[in-house]
């Protein structure tokens, strides 16, 4: 679709409209195919073009990971639809499997977003530890190296792939 009569040109206003929609809840995609919104591609632009802008954004979307939060919260707390009254033959409750494996999605895919959108706030904090003999610290000598020791080092390794180009 052709993106005749939108905006193509950045205002602090419409960048603003858009980043508050965003923290609204509201996803790009969406946003952009209101009437008058621009396509996009063109927000894409605004936000490498216009650094404001994409600060802006950033937070937006960082204010919408808080949102998707609380909508995690609301969704785990409302079992209105968990049972069927009645359902079973002697007119007692009966689980509402496809209810609870619909509102454990939707708890999943706000998580998964929530790591996109603000990972270092919801991402998983992947912590990589080395040690050494009993877990102690591994303990490393820093040598410092001249200029003259690396030109030496250099020249071997030259010396080295001419070596090999020439017994090939």
């Amino acid at each position: 679709m052709a993106d005749v009569g939108r905006p193509s040109s950045y205002t602090t206003l419409l960048g603003a409209e858009i980043a508050m929609q965003v923290a609204d809840g509201r996803v790009l995609s969406s946003i952009c195919s209101d009437e008058g919104m621009p396509a996009r591609s063109t927000v894409y632009e605004w936000l490498n073009a216009h650094k404001e802008f994409a600060d802006t954004y950033a937070h937006a979307r960082e204010v919408r990971a808080d949102l998707w939060g609380e909508e995690i919260l609301a969704i785990a707390d409302d079992t209105s639809s968990d049972f069927h009254e009645g359902a079973d033959d002697d007119g007692g409750r009966r689980l509402n499997a496809e209810h609870v494996q619909r509102s454990r999605l939707r708890i999943d895919s706000r998580k998964w977003l929530m790591a996109k959108a603000a990972p270092k706030r919801y991402g998983d904090k992947v912590v990589n530890e080395h040690g050494g003999l009993d877990g102690n610290p591994i303990e490393t000598t820093q040598v410092p190296y001249t200029d003259l020791d690396r030109a030496k080092a250099l020249a071997a390794m030259i010396a080295k792939t001419k070596a090999k180009a020439s017994e090939g």
